[in-house]
């Protein structure tokens, strides 16, 4: 009888301690590489006070709600730092945040060139209302899933490159409020999908036939160098802005399917359009910090070790005082046996009382264990 007990106590044992290992991976903390890009995204960005929570060394952004980060499970989902009057600069590793969904840093006074790689898998990147110089890097045309660019209200500048080529889903576009100069570049005909182009109060030239074809509903590339002709197509386009503007007028302009003095050309669009469709529609917004699922602190994971300890020690203690009280049984039984009557005692029997007795310590723990978790 005792070497089944002991048996079934390692078995028991086991149990706990396997238990124990899956609620601490359940645990799991903000993915570390994730965490260096936000230490390395703060310490460019000045150590600003505005960013409560956030550490040059340590923490865990997810499970202490640092200000602006929302996760899903481990991983760094939106990142919404705007209106917070940051300077600085945006680092060099937002490239390795390859599940980052949302980048809104507007309305604050970032500079520099903005990083020559994005978050690849993004859907949104809102950079406007800041500082940046320079140009739009090369690598956004591996940004497949992007969905949204706001870089308005800058001071980027020189020539755009094709680096419109392999955006398939981007639908809203603005670059308006730059210094942008040149010719537009032919991969803007490669956005097929393409809803709302802002170009105004910048210094483009030349033709805008590459926009012809693209299924616009608004279209505002006033107050710039634009020459040449009007694409008859643009008048299919609902709210268009074009003026100020060196495109021809005359007898050899191609006849619209409406007077050219009724074209809307003095619409305000100061303000980005306010009627958009959420730019990550097909993923749920997560809870900003902590999650509906919540994770063990290190306090809670140690509370757990101590726990299956405790049940461990509580079931051998058991085991123990079940096997000693049977000795007295075994001698009854002797005498019993010597005076014509049997009344073995059930090894059964104890293992029994024992395993009752740890599934009762098993379930108060965890119940100890959820109350923890309420109130972390």
């Amino acid at each position: 009888m005792l070497k089944m007990a002991k048996h079934y106590l390692w078995v028991l044992l086991a149990t706990i301690l396997f238990s124990s290992v899956l609620i601490h991976q359940a645990s799991a903390l903000t993915d570390p590489s994730d965490v260096t890009v936000l230490q390395d995204l703060y310490k460019s960005l000045n150590q600003p006070p505005q960013l409560d929570g956030w550490k040059l060394n340590g923490g865990d952004p997810c499970e202490e709600s640092w200000k602006g980060i929302s996760c899903s499970g481990s991983s760094i989902m939106f990142i919404k730092i705007n209106g917070l009057e940051l300077n600085g600069s945006l680092g060099g590793n937002l490239f390795n945040l390859f599940n980052l969904k949302q980048l809104d840093v507007s309305f604050n006074h970032i500079e520099g060139e903005i990083p020559s790689s994005l978050p690849p898998n993004a859907t949104h990147i809102d950079l406007s209302f800041n500082n940046f110089n320079q140009n739009i890097p090369f690598s956004l045309t591996s940004m497949k899933y992007l969905w949204h660019l706001n870089l308005s209200h800058n001071s980027l500048s020189g020539p755009v490159g094709n680096v419109f080529m392999g955006l398939p889903n981007l639908k809203q576009m603005d670059l308006s409020y730059n210094n942008f100069t040149g010719d537009l570049p032919s991969s803007f005909g490669s956005l097929t999908n393409l809803t709302g182009l802002f170009l105004q109060n910048n210094q483009f030239t030349g033709s805008v036939v590459f926009l012809a074809y693209l299924p616009l509903t608004d279209l505002d590339i006033r107050n710039n160098h634009f020459s040449g002709v009007i694409p008859k197509q643009f008048e299919n386009i609902p709210n268009l802005w074009f003026s100020e503007n060196a495109f021809q007028i005359g007898a050899d302009y191609p006849p619209w399917s409406f007077p050219t003095d009724t074209i809307p050309t003095d619409q305000n669009v100061e303000n980005f359009p306010k009627a958009q469709s959420n730019a990550i529609e097909n993923y749920p917004v997560p809870r900003e910090g902590k999650q509906k699922q919540k994770r063990l602190t290190p306090g809670a994971i140690a509370f757990t070790v101590g726990g299956v300890a405790l049940v461990a020690t509580c079931a051998a203690a058991l085991l123990a005082i079940q096997i000693k009280r049977s000795h007295p049984s075994k001698l009854e039984n002797l005498e019993n046996n010597h005076s014509g009557y049997h009344t073995p005692v059930s090894t059964a029997t104890v293992i029994g009382e024992v395993f009752l007795s740890a599934f009762i310590l098993m379930h108060f723990y965890y119940f100890i264990l959820s109350l923890s978790r309420t109130h972390a």
